[in-house]
Order: C-alpha cells, then sequence, then structure tokens
C-alpha cells in the first residue's frame, strides 16, 4: 500500500532541485540530539540520491532561542548530501534564501 503523504516518482521522473520551507517556530526542539540529527541527514540524503536531486534547499523557521549549534552539528552530519539547511528567525529572510 502507498503511503499518500510521502511523495512518490516514476523511474523516468527526476527532481534536479527542491525546495522546502520549515516552519518550526511552535515546535519544542529543547530535546533534540545528536544522533537524531544523524539519523535525520542519512534519510534526506537517501532522498535526494532515490530521486537523483542535484540541489535540495530546506530553510527552516526556527524559535529565538533555537541553540545554533544544532544546525551546525546537522551540516557537518549531512556534509556528503545534496541538501542545504539553513535556520532563520523569520518567514521573509527564509524565503528570500529558499527562492534566490
Amino acid at each position: 500500500m502507498r503511503n499518500s503523504r510521502r511523495p512518490t516518482l516514476e523511474a523516468n521522473d527526476r527532481l534536479a532541485h527542491f525546495r522546502e520551507l520549515c516552519d518550526l517556530s511552535s515546535v519544542d526542539l529543547s530535546d533534540i540530539r545528536l544522533d537524531g540529527l544523524q539519523k535525520l541527514s542519512g534519510l534526506i540524503r537517501e532522498f535526494c540520491e532515490r530521486n537523483q536531486i542535484e540541489d535540495a534547499r530546506c530553510a527552516c523557521i526556527v524559535p529565538q532561542e533555537f541553540n545554533q549549534s544544532l544546525m551546525m552539528l546537522y551540516n557537518v552530519a549531512s556534509k556528503e548530501s545534496a541538501e542545504t539547511t539553513k535556520v532563520f528567525p523569520g518567514r521573509d529572510q527564509a524565503l528570500e534564501w529558499l527562492l534566490s
């Protein structure tokens, strides 16, 4: 059974570029750990490879108190991926980077 919420591509389809905006401004991020970030980066890397994505961008809107060092750790864990993730305090900055 196919999960209707998961994006699927047919065998001949190809996503060269992938853009995503994640609004995490109301999410409690205080329990995030390095092992979770590493697992997430691995899943995203596999998604990019499976779908032949060459350039993926994810702009995350995060609470003001978000620990920037967690984002740096995530970027290190995902350095072999086609994905680049950046965090922003507001929607305008996130969209500007995402669409540039």
